[in-house]
């Protein structure tokens, strides 16, 4: 569907409040400074529709992705530590490699284009009704505009150079983008993105990713803010909790991979797959000679309990540890409540649950899970088959016919099964925990 002036205004008006519209000029309310004293207090309408005529004209929209035939732009995130390696003046000015082969083709690094910036905030805003208003994109743009506008308020302003829209929005975009430029019609603009932020990261130890889609943009984690408490609705901690399990805790919910979240938050369950497997062992032992056919003068007998322990022993050796699916599963029997799960997961999103019953991972084998189910053994069987397949393909990487997960690729479908995980870990350590 095409963007409409229209579409834009809206857009221009949710970033820098009212405007007045002439024949050639839409005049802002306040001038809009930037850092070297230019400032700008109207933009032209021709740079508007030339922007909305690039858009529209673009061959390809997916996501955060544009393409057209000899050129792309897609939103990158930064992936590494706070600090980049790159250096400041590189991230400042941009920075532009060009091949001078046949190819004749240019990659750029730097804020984003007028046309990209106003298609990706239009996609926000009419994503949803609340998404403009909480959307980091839009809230980020909207401080650096209220401060900006309070700097020139507090400041005599000063002449400075005429600056242009597409300047004023690429210095407000809070990310940068990829640029490239073909001499000739090409359709493997996302392998030439990898290529670029490979070389990024060979020489500059930082690493950028593409944004999957809009929803993925900025997202910290898997599952952020799931629970929202005013000050003094809090009470002090009543119990005392194992330390590691705690640990492994904060990691998950402070981690920016959603695939370190998962694991972590799978780790918690881990800490127990000994103890509950050697403790169904001892019940199964303990239940046959409880068994009133079960006598200590029939060699049968003694020699079928004995049976059972070899066996188990025997598969733990072969399995180099015990049956994890079959811990996982009596972990959550031991500790979770299904019912307090469904609550939880309500809460978080009311659409979920009917995901987990209709929906799996395109890069794992896992299998849907109805949480709803009235009995609870199956639901808890296929919930530890769902989790656990899901953070196998987490782990092994295995070229071959079976469906595997790509870093960043599949991060938006893996952040969906985070709050599954979470949930029953956040369970587990409760259910562990001791009264103070």
């Amino acid at each position: 569907m095409a963007i409409t002036f229209d579409d834009v205004l809206k857009v221009i008006r949710a970033l820098f409040g009212e405007v007045i519209i002439g024949d050639d000029w839409i005049d802002l309310e306040r001038p809009i400074g930037l850092r070297d004293g230019a400032r700008i207090d109207r933009i032209k309408k021709e740079e508007v529709t030339a922007a909305i005529d690039r858009i529209n004209s673009a061959t390809g929209l997916d996501g955060a992705f544009l393409t057209w035939e000899e050129e792309c732009e897609v939103m990158v995130l930064d992936n590494g530590r706070s600090g980049n390696y790159i250096p400041g003046s590189v991230l400042r000015e941009g920075l532009t490699l060009e091949s001078r082969d046949e190819n004749s083709l240019m990659f750029s690094l730097g804020g984003p284009s007028l046309a990209y910036a106003l298609y990706l905030l239009h996609r926000i805003y009419e994503a949803e009704p609340s998404s403009r208003q909480r959307h980091p994109v839009f809230r980020r743009m909207r401080d650096r505009v209220r401060m900006r506008m309070n700097r020139n308020r507090a400041t005599e302003a000063t002449d400075g150079r005429e600056v242009s829209f597409e300047e004023v929005i690429s210095s407000l975009f809070p990310s940068h983008t990829i640029q490239i430029k073909s001499a000739h019609a090409r359709t493997d603009y996302r392998s030439l993105c990898e290529s670029f932020l490979f070389t990024l990261a060979y020489n500059y130890d930082n690493s950028f990713l593409m944004a999957s889609g809009i929803e993925s943009i900025f997202r910290a984690s898997g599952i952020e803010r799931v629970r929202r408490f005013a000050d003094g609705e809090i009470d002090a901690p009543r119990m005392t909790y194992k330390s590691d399990l705690v640990h492994h805790y904060q990691l998950a919910v402070s981690a920016e991979s959603p695939l370190l979240a998962y694991l972590s938050f799978y780790h918690v369950a881990e800490h127990f797959f000994e103890k509950v497997y050697s403790d169904d062992l001892i019940e199964q032992v303990r239940l046959k000679i409880a068994d009133p056919a079960f006598s200590l003068k029939r060699s049968r007998d003694v020699g079928g309990v004995i049976k059972l322990v070899a066996n188990s022993q025997k598969k733990t050796r072969d399995e180099g540890g015990v049956d994890e699916l079959k811990a996982l599963a009596l972990v959550l029997k031991r500790f979770v409540d299904l019912s307090r799960l469904v609550d939880d997961l309500d809460e978080y999103d009311p659409h979920i649950i009917q995901h987990y019953r209709s929906t799996t991972a395109s890069f794992s084998d896992a299998n849907t899970v109805d949480l709803r189910g009235t009995r609870a053994e199956e639901v808890l069987s296929s919930l530890a088959k769902r989790i656990y397949k899901t953070r196998n393909s987490l782990v092994h990487a295995k070229d071959g016919s079976r469906p595997k997960y790509f870093p960043f690729t599949s991060d938006e479908e893996l952040a969906r099964e985070v709050p599954l995980v979470r949930f029953c870990a956040e369970q587990i350590i409760i259910s562990d925990g001791r009264v103070i």
